[in-house]
């Protein structure tokens, strides 16, 4: 919260210098200050406008968004009304069905609303084996299964990221008998 405040503080300051180079831009002959002459072209004037009016834009577009909480879960229409599943709780939803397969680890899970339905970005550490691609294609055929069976959402498509490979080494077993192999020892 701290450092939105601080933002929001920085935001102020670059408004006020958008809204003085603005007002230097266009009123300069009005306010009777003496500048040089390259400061009273009208190529410096415009650009000085330009900037200044992008960075007010930007003041203003920053301003609103800190105030404004954008909700980005899903929502949808049934008889009764509407139905709002928040993106946090669709996230662990698909972290859960991740987690079943033993081979995964590290599951990091984000989704949002696309145009034909929900986008689903999936990362995982995963342990490494022959068939890798044969067993991220069924992580996402469960993924995509469990959400349409448990929620009847419309999945667009589901992105799955492996950021590490696990190599799991087999334990070599030797024996702590010694001797025969009828032989019963320590």
């Amino acid at each position: 919260m701290f450092g939105k405040f601080i933002f929001f503080i920085g935001w102020i300051g670059i408004g006020l210098l958008s809204i003085g180079g603005i007002g230097l831009a266009l009123f300069q002959q009005n306010i009777g200050i003496d500048m040089l002459a390259l400061i009273k072209s009208r190529v410096f004037n415009f650009s000085l406008f330009g900037i200044s009016f992008f960075y007010i834009l930007l003041f203003i577009e920053k301003t609103i968004s800190l105030f404004v909480k954008e909700d980005r879960g899903y929502e949808f229409k049934t008889e009764t009304g509407v139905v709002s599943i928040s993106e946090n709780s669709l996230n662990a939803l698909i972290k859960e069905v991740v987690d079943q397969n033993k081979e995964v680890k590290n599951v990091q899970a984000t989704s949002f609303k696309g145009k034909k339905g929900l986008n689903v970005s999936v990362k995982i550490d995963i342990e490494a084996s022959p068939n890798l691609s044969e067993k991220l294609n069924s992580i996402q055929v469960e993924v995509k299964d469990e959400l349409i069976k448990k929620l009847n959402i419309e999945v667009e498509k589901i992105d799955i990221r492996a950021n590490k490979f696990i190599f799991v080494q087999e334990k070599k077993v030797s024996s702590k008998f010694r001797g025969d192999s009828n032989e019963v020892g320590y």
